[in-house]
């Protein structure tokens, strides 16, 4: 998938991720996907597994995959280095920009999982109260990724308080990444 925009979109109430970008996770039996916009979305529930997808081959019930937007590379897994991985190399999910949206009752670890990727830019979202807890974006074997001027509800504010762990990013095996400090405004005034 290359050149997509996905705007004004409601995902709802979805077993798997709302979005992958990439071929599925033990099959590779697709391309990688570059120049990709996310905008004014709401993902709303989404990225929970259920009985059927634990008792199958693919793999989908699996950490961290299980969020409503995946963007992978061509053999992106949890054990993708940054050293078998060159940045802009053919196999890599590039020039994505995921802004102005919002995540809504998240039932699981990650909101946004990124393996195998470069140029990737989160920005402007709204994140709001999640049922799992971890990092908000998961971030894998990637280059030149930012997470930047996102929005934490007061929502997600009495999540963290709760004493869940819940930093902003878990990354692993990355070059050149970004990440913002943990904000949390009065009032949410960044709506998609």
């Amino acid at each position: 998938t290359n050149d997509v925009t996905v705007e004004h979109s409601t995902f709802r109430n979805l077993t798997l991720q709302a979005l992958v970008f990439g071929p599925e996770q033990e099959w590779s039996e697709s391309t990688i996907s570059r120049n990709v916009l996310v905008e004014h979305c709401i993902f709303d529930n989404c990225g929970k597994t259920n009985e059927y997808s634990k008792t199958t081959h693919t793999g989908y019930d699996s950490e961290p995959n299980m969020c409503p937007i995946d963007i992978r590379g061509v053999g992106s897994t949890s054990e993708s280095t940054v050293s078998n991985i060159s940045p802009h190399a053919d196999f890599l999910a590039s020039n994505f920009v995921i802004r102005h949206n919002k995540f809504i009752n998240t039932p699981n670890k990650h909101m946004i999982c990124v393996t195998a990727a470069c140029d990737v830019t989160i920005t402007e979202n709204v994140f709001e109260e999640r049922e799992g807890d971890g990092e908000i974006v998961y971030i894998n074997a990637c280059y030149n990724v930012e997470v930047m001027d996102n929005v934490y509800t007061e929502r997600m504010q009495k999540f963290f308080e709760k004493g869940n762990y819940s930093p902003i990013a878990d990354i692993y095996n990355c070059e050149y990444v970004k990440v913002e400090t943990l904000k949390i405004p009065d009032k949410v005034t960044i709506l998609p």
